[in-house]
């Protein structure tokens, strides 16, 4: 049962976090070669992989951690599980709330005609701060349930 959780957790993360990277260098990517209309597309196709992608990976990564902590009776007190769950609520704040509520934002003043090119440049960038602070700290969590410092 534990190997099952396992696999289940490493590719949810992995879909998790390689989604993330995906969507951070296309958007880099079509950013740089001035192609906004596809950076729009981009940024409408990231609401519909957030919520059927992502936050079911998410979840799996929860479910499957809580129960490779329960088959191993490791304990939720553990540095690295404490880690783990942290830095995964931590996560989809970052994601779900500042990254995705900055998104949708620009999206919606975009559509509206009512943004200049400066201020679409001030989102975009920081909408590239929380992509990248999100992908550190996922990358801290990976570390933690690797090495398993105690």
């Amino acid at each position: 049962m534990y190997n099952l959780l396992k696999f289940l957790h490493v590719t949810s993360i992995a879909i998790w976090f390689g989604g993330l990277v995906t969507m951070l260098l296309l958007n880099r990517l079509f950013t740089s070669a001035g192609d906004h209309a596809t950076v729009q597309a981009i940024g409408r196709q990231g609401a519909r992989f957030s919520t059927r992608l992502f936050l079911p990976a998410v979840f799996i990564t929860l479910i499957t951690g809580i129960g490779m902590v329960q088959v191993n009776d490791i304990g939720f007190g553990t540095t690295w599980v404490l880690w783990g769950i942290i830095g995964l609520v931590a996560s989809v704040v970052i994601g779900g709330v500042l990254t995705g509520g900055t998104a949708r934002k620009l999206g919606a003043r975009i559509a509206a005609g009512d943004i200049d090119p400066a201020t679409i440049a001030a989102m975009q960038r920081r909408l590239l701060m929380f992509a990248i602070v999100n992908m550190l700290l996922l990358l801290s969590i990976i570390w933690a349930m690797v090495a398993k410092p105690s």
